[in-house]
């Protein structure tokens, strides 16, 4: 089917042709837990509480591009080597959510390699999907098996992408734990404020080297001693 897209570093309108994936109306695979109101039903008071306005979203812009600029500079990207051992990576994920949290959800503008690699995985888990698509449909398979089908092909080839994320919340999780204990006097230090808050107030960290991080960075998250072992923390660093 064809799409008008407006590019956004562009002035003029774009026409481009697109594929898209055919799930069934039916509920074969799928549950529906929550339906979210349509935007038609919110009332103006009630948009302009909720929805960020354009000069918010040039500064946090603006505010992203200096952090991710400041990391890179600062040789953060060591820290999101994919091609490290899981261990390793979990380690220096810790790390990553632990120091310096206005960089939380800017990784893949951070390091060049990192962005190249989960951006090849995107792409190819697409291109899988609309592949399994056309082939079921050419020996004319019913909608269910074609759900069902492109469902375990979309998981299979997101698996990685799944594994990290997964990582990085445990890494949220740790470093939110850290800070309970670290802000009992409920003072949260600058370097510790949550992603969110830091790039939408234009907050500019000061990023210490990675590997004076690695020095101070202590302590062991399976440490049954804990009293916080076994807990389950909501990070707001997400």
């Amino acid at each position: 089917k064809t799409m008008w897209r407006e590019d956004d570093e562009m002035e003029h309108t774009t026409m481009e042709t697109v594929k898209s994936v055919h799930f069934p109306q039916e509920e074969l695979i799928a549950r529906v837990v929550l339906e979210l109101p349509s935007i038609s039903d919110f009332t103006a008071d009630d948009r302009r509480r909720q929805w960020l306005r354009k000069n918010d979203f040039v500064r946090i812009k603006e505010t992203a591009k200096e952090t991710a600029k400041l990391a890179r500079r600062s040789g953060f990207g060591v820290l999101l080597n994919l091609d490290e051992s899981t261990e390793d990576l979990q380690e220096n994920l810790r790390i990553w959510s632990r120091n310096g949290n206005c960089r939380r959800g800017l990784e893949m503008y951070i390091d060049a390699d990192h962005s190249e690699h989960r951006s090849q995985r995107k792409y190819a888990s697409i291109d899988a999907v609309l592949r399994t698509q056309e082939l079921l449909r050419s020996i004319q398979a019913d909608e269910e098996t074609i759900a069902c089908k492109i469902a375990a092909v979309y998981g299979k080839t997101t698996g990685e992408a799944k594994q990290f994320a997964y990582m990085v919340g445990k890494a949220d999780a740790y470093a939110a734990l850290k800070e309970v204990v670290v802000s009992s006097s409920r003072r949260i230090p600058k370097h510790r404020m949550s992603s969110m808050a830091a790039i939408a107030h234009g907050y500019r960290d000061t990023f210490p080297s990675p590997s004076k991080l690695a020095r101070v960075e202590k302590g062991d998250p399976h440490d049954t001693s804990s009293p916080y072992h076994g807990s389950i923390a909501v990070s707001h660093q997400r």
